[in-house]
């Protein structure tokens, strides 16, 4: 153990995006001197992850690394194992030696995540979110309305118009007086708008 604490630890791994015809390596370029991280310890959790946008250059699609221990600090902390080996002695008796050995285990998780521009899923996406508030009813109405050889016929099965003369007019409003009004007579008001009546006194 005292031997490894001063290894220096390469991970050789890579990525491949088979969609979009994308593969890369972590190896760095030759007789660049790149430092190579070190780790130590018991079980140690290591993450690679490849997020990439690949509408940028191939050189900016480069891993990530983060690093978590996974061995409890208490009440062992470490990783230890144990193995044996099983032999016959002279005298016929089956016996076994039993070796605990102690090392580090490293736990390697490689993640990916690309993404790259294209015309047809963002038209696709554009029209959804459209489709969504209601905005493609209006859309499709304004077109149909104004832009197409058919407008007119649309628009007479659209909207139905009625004309003035087949509006009957409203009733006149009678007089009403009650017996005993110390206020004299009224007449009901009627508002046009709404149908609702109204007694002014």
């Amino acid at each position: 153990m005292l031997e490894a604490e001063n290894f220096t630890l390469f991970i050789k791994n890579s990525i491949r995006f088979p969609l979009f015809g994308f593969e890369k390596a972590n190896l760095p370029p030759p007789g660049s001197g790149a430092e190579l991280g070190r780790g130590r310890g018991g079980v140690l959790g290591i993450k690679i992850g490849w997020v990439c946008d690949l509408d940028r250059a191939w050189e900016r699609c480069l891993p990530r690394y983060s690093f978590t221990r996974l061995d409890g600090r208490a009440p062992a902390a470490g990783y230890n194992f144990r193995h044996a080996r099983y032999y016959r002695w002279q005298d016929g008796t089956e016996r076994r030696t039993l070796t605990k050995a102690f090392g580090i285990r490293f736990d390697v998780l490689v993640y990916g995540n690309a993404g790259k521009f294209g015309i047809v899923p963002t038209l696709i996406n554009t029209v959804a979110a459209f489709t969504s508030i209601g905005v493609g009813t209006v859309l499709c109405d304004i077109i149909l309305l104004n832009f197409l050889k058919g407008a007119e016929h649309y628009k007479a099965r659209k909207f139905e118009e009625v004309p003035e003369a087949s509006v009957p007019a409203p009733p006149a409003s009678p007089m009403v007086c009650p017996p005993g009004a110390l206020g004299g007579c009224g007449r009901d008001k009627q508002s046009t708008d709404s149908g609702t009546f109204s007694l002014g006194l």
